[in-house]
């Protein structure tokens, strides 16, 4: 069964809760596959930055053509999570991009193999 990384979940911190509260319903995505979340929410730091690499590594290490990328979260984690997913995948990522008129999740498959 393909997977659907998802970089960061899309969430704000809520003083008057004291923890993070979701901003999206990602369900939609679920279309694609099993949703796997890498990330934490929240900035990606300078300092935290190795760490947030060493992650995407361990949880992208078997990344392959048929799973998917929904690409939400910090612009950094979110280009790190393509990049370590094209390695893992020899070159081929599919990004899933949210529709406003269907509803729906649309894979977008990159190839840096054949264009």
């Amino acid at each position: 069964m393909s997977r659907v990384f998802i970089v960061q979940r899309p969430a704000q911190y809520d003083r008057t809760k004291g923890g993070w509260v979701n901003k999206y319903d990602l369900s939609p995505a679920s279309e694609h596959g099993e949703l796997v979340f890498l990330l934490r929410p929240g900035n990606i730091f300078k300092a935290k930055l190795a760490d947030a690499l060493e992650r995407l590594e361990r949880e992208l290490k078997d990344f392959s053509s048929e799973d998917h990328l929904l690409a939400v979260g910090d612009p950094v984690a979110i280009a790190a999570a393509v990049m370590v997913a094209s390695r893992a995948s020899g070159g081929t990522v599919s990004l899933l991009k949210f529709d406003r008129l269907t509803g729906r999740y649309d894979p977008y498959r990159i190839s840096l193999n054949n264009g």
